[in-house]
Protein backbone atom coordinates (compact mmCIF):
# COMPACT_ATOMS: atom_id res chain seq x y z
CA UNK A 1 0.00 0.00 0.00
CA UNK A 2 1.96 3.01 -1.16
CA UNK A 3 -0.54 5.18 -1.68
CA UNK A 4 0.66 8.27 0.63
CA UNK A 5 3.45 9.21 1.34
CA UNK A 6 2.04 12.17 3.74
CA UNK A 7 -1.09 13.84 4.38
CA UNK A 8 -2.86 17.13 4.79
CA UNK A 9 -4.05 18.73 8.08
CA UNK A 10 -5.39 21.56 6.26
CA UNK A 11 -4.77 23.85 2.94
CA UNK A 12 -1.65 25.10 4.23
CA UNK A 13 -0.09 22.54 6.74
CA UNK A 14 1.32 18.56 5.22
CA UNK A 15 2.65 16.05 7.80
CA UNK A 16 4.68 12.91 6.37
CA UNK A 17 3.42 9.51 7.19
CA UNK A 18 5.11 6.28 8.18
CA UNK A 19 6.36 3.86 6.37
CA UNK A 20 4.41 1.05 5.99
CA UNK A 21 7.48 -0.91 7.10
CA UNK A 22 7.28 1.04 9.96
CA UNK A 23 3.99 -1.13 11.40
CA UNK A 24 6.15 -4.04 10.98
CA UNK A 25 7.77 -5.47 13.87
CA UNK A 26 9.88 -5.09 14.94
CA UNK A 27 9.62 -1.72 14.08
CA UNK A 28 6.08 -1.29 14.99
CA UNK A 29 4.49 -2.86 18.11
CA UNK A 30 0.92 -4.08 18.24
CA UNK A 31 -1.72 -2.33 20.06
CA UNK A 32 -5.04 -3.73 21.44
CA UNK A 33 -6.34 -2.50 17.86
CA UNK A 34 -5.00 -4.29 15.15
CA UNK A 35 -5.03 -1.31 12.91
CA UNK A 36 -2.76 0.91 15.55
CA UNK A 37 1.15 0.36 16.20
CA UNK A 38 3.02 1.94 18.00
CA UNK A 39 6.25 2.96 16.19
CA UNK A 40 9.16 1.87 18.23
CA UNK A 41 12.16 1.97 15.93
CA UNK A 42 10.69 3.83 12.35
CA UNK A 43 12.53 4.32 9.55
CA UNK A 44 12.29 7.91 10.68
CA UNK A 45 13.47 8.57 13.56
CA UNK A 46 11.13 12.09 14.54
CA UNK A 47 8.01 9.00 14.41
CA UNK A 48 9.48 7.10 17.23
CA UNK A 49 7.03 6.28 20.09
CA UNK A 50 3.91 7.75 18.23
CA UNK A 51 1.09 5.08 17.53
CA UNK A 52 0.15 4.75 13.96
CA UNK A 53 -3.39 3.91 12.55
CA UNK A 54 -2.67 4.76 9.19
CA UNK A 55 -5.26 2.27 7.83
CA UNK A 56 -8.01 3.31 9.13
CA UNK A 57 -6.76 7.18 7.89
CA UNK A 58 -6.22 6.00 4.47
CA UNK A 59 -10.06 4.22 4.20
CA UNK A 60 -11.56 7.56 5.68
CA UNK A 61 -9.15 9.34 3.00
CA UNK A 62 -9.83 6.92 -0.24
CA UNK A 63 -14.46 6.78 0.95
CA UNK A 64 -14.04 2.50 1.81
Amino acid sequence: MDRFHYMIAADNRQRYMPLPDDRLPPRGQPLAYPEAVQLVNPVEPDFKGEVCASLSLSLIFTGF
